[in-house]
C-alpha cells in the first residue's frame, strides 16, 4: 500500500469501547487498543491510505440469535466491504 501510495485498512473494534463494559475488562481493553492503534496508524501512514475502525454494537450469533437489536454478521461484512471500496457512499466517513 505504501509503495502504490493508495489503500484501505478497517480495523474491527466494538461498541464496547464506546461505552465500557463491566463484565469483561480485558476484552474492553483490547478494543480501546484497537482504536489507539487505528488512531496511530491514520497518523503514520502517507496519504492516500484509508484506515477506519468500525465498532459495532451486538451481531448475532448462535448464543444471541434472539435479539432483536443485534446486527446481523452480513450487515457488519457489508459494511467493511464498503470502507474498503472507498465508493461514494464511504466518502463521508471519518476514519478513527
Amino acid at each position: 500500500m505504501i509503495h502504490n501510495g493508495a489503500g484501505a485498512i478497517v480495523n474491527m473494534s466494538s461498541g464496547a469501547d464506546i461505552t465500557g463494559i463491566t463484565q469483561n475488562p480485558i476484552y474492553d481493553t483490547s478494543k480501546h487498543a484497537v482504536i489507539g492503534l487505528t488512531k496511530s496508524a491514520t497518523l503514520g501512514y502517507e496519504s492516500g491510505i484509508r484506515i477506519n475502525a468500525l465498532a459495532p454494537g451486538l451481531v448475532k450469533t448462535d448464543t444471541i440469535a434472539s435479539d432483536d437489536t443485534a446486527a446481523d454478521s452480513k450487515e457488519i461484512a457489508n459494511a467493511v466491504v464498503s470502507l474498503l471500496s472507498g465508493t461514494k457512499d464511504t466518502w463521508y466517513l471519518m476514519g478513527e
